[in-house]
């Protein structure tokens, strides 16, 4: 026996194989259940004036450079639920009168709860499987949100994306009717 396509059977012209011999056990990483949410948050950053260079009202548009999703925990909770903590760190820029930029930065702790179906599903065992939590965050917008009153930017408002990739997956045991193990045919012998 070779790996490869079924022999066809000339009644039905359809591959035909012959029955398997065993049935062999394999351990895979079985996924549960799985599912996403996408979730938009709005930071504000602060911006300070600098002393020598100053963010006027020419500055019209602020631009989002850099966001981060750093996953805190991920726990199940009840049956159906799943608590998510993470912190969200977004860096912007705006443009500065005589060129360059003035950078801000922000970081603020989002904690959620996302419905996932199998969460906690008692009596099957799936309640004592921990969930995995994978966090990717996507900067949408910045725009300037505050000015002080000589028009210098002193806040600018990110919007970002966050997809939320919850599942529950652990080792798991399947049985497969197979042929039996490889064969594998001699090497061509040594020199």
């Amino acid at each position: 026996m070779r790996p490869g396509s079924c022999p066809i059977d000339p009644a039905t012209g359809q591959p035909q194989c012959p029955p398997p011999t065993e049935i062999d056990v394999i351990k895979v990483m079985r996924v549960f259940c799985e599912c996403y949410d996408i979730q938009n948050e709005e930071i504000e950053i602060p911006f300070e004036a600098p002393t020598l260079e100053i963010i006027t009202g020419d500055a019209q548009e602020a631009e989002c450079i850099y966001t981060e999703a750093k996953l805190i925990n991920c726990q199940a909770i009840g049956d159906n639920q799943v608590l998510i903590i993470y912190t969200l760190t977004v860096v912007a820029r705006v443009p500065l009168d005589d060129g360059g930029y003035e950078y801000g930065a922000a970081i603020k702790t989002v904690t959620k709860l996302i419905n996932i179906p199998c969460a906690g599903t008692g009596g099957s065992g799936l309640s004592e499987i921990n969930p995995e939590c994978y966090l990717y965050a996507i900067c949408q917008s910045s725009f300037i949100s505050e000015r002080d009153d000589l028009g210098n930017v002193t806040q600018v408002t990110s919007r970002v994306q966050i997809i939320v990739l919850v599942k529950k997956a652990a080792e798991g045991q399947l049985y497969v009717p197979t042929y039996g193990p490889c064969q594998r045919p001699e090497c061509g012998g040594s020199d």
